[in-house]
């Protein structure tokens, strides 16, 4: 049975044995339960390891409700919007994408070091704030929102944020995506935005 906590246990055992289990029994218990687990987690390790050596000889083929990637796009580009998962679909092969990844390499190096440059500033700040936390009410100005992309009617996202009322708002969106035609004016001044 798949009973992690203790006193999940304990009452799994009660129930079981109509009495309360011994150090004994409890024992027999953990002992089968861990093993059951261990022998489970070794034969999903087994069979990954096998899945793995296939995954890389043989293509990767996404589900039939996921679009085509344009014949024109390269390794970075062959990203498409998967509306039922409402996730982006990357349809570049492993070796292409670690292509795309070595070619980034000496940017992402530059990138660790500023990081690691900023890591004691960034330490500092953190434990200063720690130390205001729950001191007094956080002014709440705005809120974020994740808008995606909604072919059949592309102005209605808009229309949705505005029915929010907020005069503040940080936007998450999809940069990948072709821009809607432009509107006369946004309903509600927006003063923050991001693409992510």
């Amino acid at each position: 049975m798949p009973i992690f906590r203790p006193e999940h246990q304990a009452l799994f055992l009660e129930s079981y044995w109509g009495m309360r289990e011994g150090a004994l029994r409890k024992g027999g218990y953990l002992v089968y339960h861990h093993g059951f687990r261990w022998k489970n987690a070794a034969k999903q390790k087994l069979r990954g390891g096998l899945k793995g050596l296939r995954d890389l000889v043989r293509p990767r083929i996404p589900h039939v409700h996921i679009p085509t990637a344009p014949a024109d796009a390269s390794a970075r580009d062959r990203i498409v919007w998967d509306r039922l998962s409402d996730q982006p679909h990357q349809h570049a092969g492993r070796f292409e994408k670690l292509r795309v990844r070595l070619a980034d390499a000496g940017s992402h190096v530059v990138e660790g070091i500023t990081i690691a440059a900023a890591a004691p500033r960034i330490w500092s700040r953190y434990r200063s704030l720690r130390t205001e936390l729950h001191r007094r009410p956080v002014e709440w100005q705005g809120v974020g929102i994740g808008l995606r992309p909604w072919p059949e009617n592309p102005h209605a996202p808009v229309d949705l944020v505005a029915e929010l009322g907020v005069r503040h708002v940080l936007l998450r969106l999809h940069p990948w995506e072709e821009p809607t035609p432009p509107r006369k004016s946004w309903p509600v001044p927006f003063t923050q935005a991001a693409a992510s």
